[in-house]
């Protein structure tokens, strides 16, 4: 028996994730950076993440690890953290010359491999970009819908939490 297309989609994701992250470790070798470090560091690169609350937001993270990789960071040279001057308990990010330098080298690397898959498929790029925000705009509208209940347990002993990892 088939799944659901929707059940369908949540497969594929998962596949293009882990192609993703295989294409992605060469070039995270050659830059000595995990996932989360580069990711964070593009985050402050384009202004998505000002401060630590941002990367606990944009990297699903808690505060302790946010702080932890930050801190990491900027003893690299790559990223450095101020307290705001409005508020003290609020810590402002900001990337070092380094720090942008390996940005523009991860992006140029990262654009050399996309262009050279475009290149060879050039029907499918526009087709997976177009797909991509579709989905991206269905995932955040169905976030303002109803949550329908659907525990099925009566035992509040045996409640898992759920698991979201894709």
């Amino acid at each position: 028996m088939g799944y659901p297309d929707r059940i369908q989609a949540l497969q594929l994701l998962r596949g293009v994730k882990r192609n993703f992250l295989q294409q992605m470790e060469p070039l995270l070798g050659q830059s000595g950076l995990s996932m989360p470090q580069i990711c964070l560091l593009l985050g402050v690169d384009s202004g998505e993440i000002e401060h630590i609350n941002g990367v606990c937001r944009a990297l699903g993270m808690g505060p302790g690890n946010a702080s932890t990789l930050c801190k990491r960071l900027e003893q690299d040279g790559l990223l450095r953290r101020e307290r705001s001057k409005e508020d003290e308990r609020v810590v402002c990010l900001s990337l070092t010359e380094l720090g942008r330098a390996t940005v523009r080298q991860f992006v140029q690397a990262l654009e050399y491999r996309w262009e050279q898959a475009a290149r060879t498929y050039p029907e499918l790029e526009r087709r997976i970009l177009d797909g991509l925000q579709a989905a991206d705009e269905l995932l955040r509208r169905s976030q303002e819908l109803p949550q329908p209940c659907t525990q099925t347990q009566s035992n509040p002993s045996e409640e898992k939490e759920p698991h979201h990892d894709i």
